[in-house]
């Protein structure tokens, strides 16, 4: 979806900034904890704090930005340096999971949400393997963390409510590649 958007956008001759939530996780010693493994995958999965001030807020404001950064490979859990050069940036777009939290939500202009079921998502995430992990392993942390975090911020963040526009994502897998935690929105 990301990708599409960002095609589209780019067809009306804007110039579009996109950025991966996935590259901006902490690591996984600090994400994952098995005692109230949900509440503490939502509190803790992402750097909220270093993505938005050293990259979003500054994009937005002043339109262009280059920047150093130390992602993470969520396969390897390994740390990598990034440059961000975005120039003359129109929009930015922001894709991952949990981004209608608070207090960051105040940045968007635009806040898109795509509602999926949780089945659709465990099928789209079992054809990605995104994080290398087994059928099995992918099974039990959906079941056991991702679902329960995301469960957590329907009730805190309310996303549909707050979305500016709501879209039906609950399409068939079957010949359904997207690779939606690769490309951003």
């Amino acid at each position: 979806m990301a990708n599409e958007v960002f095609n589209l956008l780019q067809a009306k001759s804007l110039k579009v900034a996109l950025v991966s939530l996935d590259a901006w996780h902490n690591s996984q010693d600090i994400r994952f904890n098995e005692i109230n493994s949900a509440q503490h995958f939502y509190e803790n999965a992402f750097r909220w704090e270093e993505l938005f001030n050293s990259l979003i807020i500054p994009l937005k404001s002043q339109k262009s930005i280059r920047l150093e950064a130390e992602l993470i490979d969520i396969k390897t859990d390994n740390f990598y340096s990034y440059i961000y050069d975005f120039q003359n940036i129109d929009i930015i777009i922001i894709e991952g999971i949990f981004l209608f939290k608070e207090p960051f939500i105040k940045e968007y202009d635009f806040k898109l949400w795509l509602n999926c079921s949780f089945e659709t998502t465990l099928k789209r995430a079992l054809s990605r393997r995104q994080e290398g992990l087994t059928k099995e392993q992918t099974i039990y942390d959906y079941q056991t963390t991702y679902f329960p975090a995301q469960t957590i911020h329907f009730k805190q963040d309310n996303p549909q409510k707050v979305a500016s526009l709501v879209i039906d994502n609950d399409l068939p897998t079957k010949n359904y590649d997207i690779p939606l935690g690769v490309h951003t929105l």
